[in-house]
């Protein structure tokens, strides 16, 4: 294996100092300037873009309101924030935030753990439950609970106030502990990818010595391999309360549509699409406290993952992992898994293909009713064409421009030697590839309004451009740590001995570096891509008529008439359908093209 890795980067090197005679010498427009300084300029670029929507968002509204009343003050501000509704947004958004990313941690911790270190059966199938999900979009696993756990026409509720004779719900969803709950078990998916290599990473020599001693295996994982995995378990924490600080669709659909429940990400959507003139002034306050509290959390972030080499137990290349002999206990480590899995994928799912092919909401789960009539009134709906195609655009230009901007930031980080006053660019590379977390979804939707408003582009109000570029910054950490991951594993001594043969910096760039990066190319590219598809938030303040896509036809359809339930779960399904296609082919070509 190694040696055909050999042959084939020895193959890049051939064919770039062979390209070299012909483009390598001439003298063009690319080499008036030293190239070296590119993947530099465009990572302080992306730095640049990013504050200036930060800023934009404050100076729109303080400056540039249509009206002295919708003009942000030292006073309004205040006022907004220490009133009783502000006071309530602030603590519902801090509750289901770090709630979620709490118990998240937990159950991702301990379904990783168990199958890392255990010898539980039907570990494959546990892990392909465990990432699944993530085709799932949010907006639909939320229609999912809604026919499972609705006071009202949820099958759960439904059959325990039969059997038990109750007369209030056994679970009411629309509350704020039911809204933890749900983004809780649905960051799984997240919190496993996540806590699997810092499980990996512990030396079972310090459990093993624990064992010898008599200890039982559940002593040895609280005293010893918990404690190791605190600092892992605290980024993961962060992460996702990060992440559930900017959901929009669980809060929208579980609180404030039904409850009453706001949360930061709610009210910055009503203040725009529900009062009859937007108010973009309430929108900005809202959004400059909701993204501190995501900068806040950022950095405690790469504070917290700054100093984890205190906490590093492994030492050797041969380092060897022990299965813990669960015993007679084995089974139930499955039964665990499956039950977290269940919970988080399976029972959604079970709920909107109820739904789907549902006659009525007053009908679920009636084998004898079932229809599909509900997938032709979608197909059928006014615009789905359209959205459809909008939704196509947007994801596969959001998947190019990620992939460029990412492989110029992950050379900067990794590769890059410049210097200015001092101090090398590639150490601020990778805050820069972080910051984008920084604002939260919608908030980026805010922000864009007003850089279209008040800058040089005006005539880009109503196209789809505002939707690509609210969805490249959102996604550029997530490419930039994939392609990344491939780029660490490519030797200097390759772009080396380019250089030595006398091509330039580009030339040695476009013929070897980036044809050894495509399979990490190709996993940022799809990812994104499906990613984008399920975005709703970072675009739902962008859209305008006839510029709309498909979760937003989804979100809207749910909005204007929650009695179509279940002609939305049939959409839902079609889009998962899609979506699932989409992982067999990203499937497909990352199988190709690391063979």
């Amino acid at each position: 294996m190694e040696q055909t890795d050999q042959c084939y980067q020895m193959s890049a090197i051939s064919k770039s100092i062979a390209n070299l005679k012909k483009s390598g010498n001439s003298k063009n427009l690319l080499s008036r300037f030293n190239m070296e300084w590119l993947p530099a300029i465009v990572t302080i670029l992306i730095l640049i873009m990013f504050t200036s929507l930060v800023v934009v968002m404050f100076f729109g509204s303080t400056y540039f309101a249509p009206t002295r009343d919708e003009a942000i003050t030292f006073k309004k501000i205040i006022d907004i924030l220490w009133g009783l509704a502000g006071v309530t947004i602030f603590y519902n958004t801090l509750v289901i935030g770090i709630g979620a990313g709490a118990m998240g941690t937990f159950i991702g911790t301990i379904y990783a753990w168990i199958l890392v270190r255990t010898n539980a059966p039907g570990k494959k199938l546990l892990r392909i439950l465990a990432i699944i999900p993530l085709t799932m979009p949010a907006l639909v696993k939320s229609i999912g609970w809604v026919a499972i756990l609705s006071p009202s026409i949820g099958i759960f509720n439904v059959m325990g106030v039969e059997l038990l004779g109750r007369t209030t719900p056994i679970f009411d969803l629309y509350t704020l502990e039911g809204c933890v709950f749900v983004m809780g078990i649905s960051s799984l998916s997240l919190s496993y990818l996540l806590m699997e290599p810092a499980i990996q990473s512990v030396s079972s020599s310090l459990e093993e010595a624990a064992r010898s001693t008599g200890s039982s295996i559940l002593t040895t994982f609280l005293t010893v391999t918990l404690p190791l995995l605190i600092p892992g378990m605290m980024s993961v924490f962060l992460l996702s309360s990060i992440y559930s600080f900017g959901n929009f669709e669980y809060p929208f659909v579980f609180g404030s549509s039904k409850g009453g429940i706001d949360t930061f990400a709610t009210i910055i959507f009503k203040t725009v699409f529900f009062n009859i003139f937007p108010r973009y002034d309430l929108a900005t306050i809202y959004s400059i406290v909701y993204a501190g509290i995501a900068i806040f959390m950022i950095w405690l972030y790469h504070r917290l993952t700054k100093d984890s080499f205190r906490f590093q137990t492994v030492t050797g290349k041969s380092e060897r992992h022990t299965k813990h002999d669960l015993g007679k206990f084995r089974f139930f480590g499955t039964f665990i898994c499956f039950f977290f899995a269940f919970t988080a994928f399976i029972l959604p799912l079970i709920g909107v293909l109820a739904l789907a092919f549902a006659p009525n909401l007053a009908e679920l789960f009636e084998p004898d009713m079932m229809t599909t009539r509900n997938f032709t009134q979608f197909i059928n709906t006014a615009g789905i064409a359209e959205a459809t195609w909008n939704t196509f655009l947007i994801s596969f230009a959001d998947g190019i421009g990620v992939v460029l901007l990412g492989i110029f930031i992950s050379y900067t980080a990794l590769k890059s030697d410049i210097i200015i006053r001092g101090k090398k660019v590639n150490q601020a590379a990778d805050y820069i590839a972080t910051i984008p977390l920084g604002l939260p979804p919608i908030v980026y939707g805010v922000a864009i309004f007003w850089l279209i408003l008040i800058g040089p582009f005006k005539h880009l109000y109503g196209t789809l451009w505002p939707m690509i570029l609210s969805l490249i910054l959102l996604k550029i950490p997530h490419g930039t740590r994939m392609i990344s991951s491939a780029l660490i594993t490519i030797s200097d001594e390759l772009e080396e001995a380019s250089r030595i043969s006398g091509a330039s910096w580009f030339t040695t760039f476009r013929g070897i570096v980036t044809p050894l990066l495509k399979g990490g190319i190709l996993n940022a590219f799809l990812f994104v891509f499906i990613d984008a598809v399920k975005e709703v938030s970072a675009v739902v303040l962008l859209i305008t008529a006839g510029n709309s896509v498909l979760m937003t036809v989804l979100l809207f359809l749910y909005n204007n008439a929650p009695s179509a339930l279940p002609m939305i779960a049939a959409g839902s399904l079609i889009i998962m359908a899609f979506l699932l296609l989409v992982v067999a082919v990203q499937s497909r070509f990352t199988f190709d093209a690391s063979n």
